[in-house]
Parts: C-alpha cells; sequence; structure tokens
C-alpha cells in the first residue's frame, strides 16, 4: 500500500514538473500562422504540423465530419458532401494531455439534481474520442497538437471500403497532409481539412471505375468544431402520428408511471429577427 502510494506521489509531482516546463504558447508559435476563432488554430507549413489553442473547461461542442469531395460511386457511398456522424464532444485535460471526450447523451437526467446527473453519468460509459499532447501552455490555455488527428480516418472510409467489398484498404500517411489553405477558424466554428489517401494491392470493381489511380484512394475529408446555440431552445416531443424525425433517449428522472424513453422531434430553431421598420416614401 505504501509503496502504491509514494509510486502515485511521484507520478503526480513528475506531472507537476512536465506541465511547469512548458514554453509559453507565443515562443512556441512564434514563426506559425494563427488563425482565430471559436478554436484558434496554429500552422507549421513547414513541418506539416497543426496545432489548436483549447481552454479544458468541459464546455459542449459539435464535432461534425464530412467529405467535400467524394469517390464518384453511388454503390460505394462515398459521395460529395457526406456527413459523418456528429457528437457533442468536450476538451478536459488530464495531467499532460488534453482528451475529446463525448458524453453520453443517450441516457439523461433531465430533471434531476446534481447527485442524480451524476448516478447517471456514472451508470453508463462515455467515450473518449481522441488523446492530444500538450505543447505548450499559457495561463489556462493550452496548445495542443492535433496533426494526427487531422490526419486520421474519421469517416470510416476504410470500413465503408470494406463492407461494400471493394478490398482491404488502410490511410496511407504517406500520401496524406493537411490542406493548409482550407483550414479556418470563425467565431462559432473551425474547419480542418486534409487529404487523406486510402491504398490496397487489390481495389474492387467499383473503385476501379471512379479512381484515377485505384491502388491509392485520395479524398478530402473535413473536421468541423461547431459552438452549440445559446440557450432557450424548447424541444417539442414526437407525436407518431406526425410522420416526422426524432431521435430517443432515456431519462432516468422520468416521473414514476411515464416511460423511461423520451422521443424529441427534429426540427430547425426558427427564430424571428428584430428588423427597424423604414418609414413609407409616401407619406
Amino acid at each position: 500500500m505504501l509503496r502504491r502510494l509514494l509510486f502515485a506521489t511521484l507520478s503526480l509531482l513528475w506531472v507537476r514538473l512536465s506541465v511547469a516546463q512548458l514554453p509559453d504558447i507565443d515562443t512556441f508559435t512564434r514563426d506559425m500562422v494563427r488563425r482565430d476563432g471559436l478554436i484558434p488554430v496554429y500552422l507549421d507549413t513547414l513541418k506539416g504540423k497543426l496545432y489548436l489553442e483549447v481552454v479544458p473547461s468541459g464546455e459542449d461542442l459539435l464535432l461534425v465530419p464530412a467529405l467535400p469531395a467524394g469517390l464518384g460511386s453511388n454503390d460505394v457511398g462515398l459521395d460529395r458532401g457526406l456527413f459523418g456522424e456528429e457528437r457533442v464532444v468536450q476538451f478536459r485535460r488530464t495531467g499532460n494531455q488534453i482528451l475529446l471526450y463525448a458524453p453520453n447523451l443517450t441516457y439523461r437526467a433531465l430533471e434531476g439534481d446534481a447527485p442524480a446527473r451524476r448516478a447517471v453519468e456514472e451508470a453508463f460509459a462515455a467515450s473518449v474520442l481522441w488523446r492530444f499532447p500538450i505543447v505548450a501552455r499559457q495561463g489556462d490555455r493550452f496548445l495542443i497538437d492535433a496533426t494526427d488527428f487531422a490526419l486520421h480516418d474519421a469517416m470510416d472510409v476504410v470500413g465503408r471500403l470494406r463492407q461494400t467489398n471493394q478490398g482491404t484498404f488502410r490511410l496511407d500517411r504517406d500520401r496524406s497532409t493537411i490542406l493548409f489553405e482550407a483550414v479556418k477558424a470563425f467565431p462559432r466554428n473551425t474547419v480542418i481539412e486534409a487529404l487523406l489517401t486510402f491504398s490496397s494491392e487489390q481495389p474492387g470493381r467499383f473503385v476501379r471505375q471512379v479512381a484515377a489511380v485505384p491502388e491509392h484512394v485520395t479524398l478530402r475529408q473535413r473536421l468541423m468544431f461547431v459552438a452549440l446555440p445559446p440557450p432557450g431552445y424548447r424541444p417539442r416531443a414526437h407525436d407518431p402520428r406526425s410522420g416526422l424525425f426524432y431521435i430517443t433517449f432515456y431519462d432516468y428522472t422520468s416521473p414514476v408511471g411515464e416511460p423511461l424513453a423520451r422521443r424529441w422531434i427534429v426540427r430547425h430553431r426558427l427564430q424571428k429577427k428584430k428588423t427597424r421598420m423604414r418609414p413609407s416614401a409616401n407619406r
């Protein structure tokens, strides 16, 4: 027991020293291109690196992957404009690393207090989608290396090609790169684009029909971090007679006698914008 306690203490001390010895962000990024926005981006075009400046506050963001350019085969389905699975994510710090954390929204406690919400969170597993190393720090802001994140197969192209019997492809990092000119940051969203090449020695028939070189298929992938809208949205319960699309989740603070499953319709949040009336020209 004493040995474990000593090991844990030394590990914590090492982590604190490692973080304390990090350079500040301004020094580390002195010769890089900065694009300011929801998540500031730093580009090291000479080394082919991409960094994100994050504040690991646990604030919810929306992560949206997409393909702005497709394969060209309807039979495979990797079409231009295809969106992947959207996820609510958070940046959380643990020691000398930042985690991209996805809470489990299938099981919730809508009307419960903090202990009730914590009980539901602890009962059902969340997911860590990525682990970013911290390379610099300035106050509560952390600079993380997101190069590998930008170049990973977020759209599961490898899986889609395998499911459609187009061969066993692999992500070819030697033929993949970040599209630095397409990386952008805005007040409400940050966009990262990359060229990803997938290689196979025996590509399938559909790939051979459309790809320039079927053994090396190159697609553009876009990853978007989007700020959630401000509070005030009122969800609307789904009525099975409406024929509308809906989402389903389980509320463990539902009153006794009511079902745990809740269904909300998927709809746009339309709000009237206040406009100033112009005086009539006839007056």
